[in-house]
């Protein structure tokens, strides 16, 4: 009887566990980071660079990057991710400040 309790109490408690956390994942794709803000770590050019992205969910990626548009972007600088090259498994970024820019 004690074994058939627990089982059942067993069950009950994963469920609930399964709806508190269902929003919940730890893994994100690559392609999610596109459209996200983040800042230069390594200074970023046409051949590389290291940035600091965050997801939805507010944790910080440290991804290698590359310049969309062959410029040099300094560190602390604020980025936007234009773009991912799933082949290179590299990110194309440029500056926020120009992103914003009326074309």
């Amino acid at each position: 009887i004690s074994l058939l309790t627990t089982a059942y109490a067993g069950q009950g408690l994963s469920k609930l566990m399964a709806r508190v956390f269902k929003d919940t994942t730890g893994s994100v794709s690559s392609q999610s980071l596109v459209g996200m803000m983040g800042s230069v770590v390594y200074a970023v050019t046409a051949t590389g660079g290291v940035v600091h992205v965050r997801d939805k969910s507010g944790n910080i990626h440290r991804v290698v990057c590359k310049s969309l548009e062959s410029e040099t972007i300094e560190p602390n600088e604020e980025i936007l991710v234009v773009d991912f090259d799933d082949k290179a498994r590299v990110y194309y970024v440029m500056p926020y400040a120009k992103a914003l820019e009326p074309r």
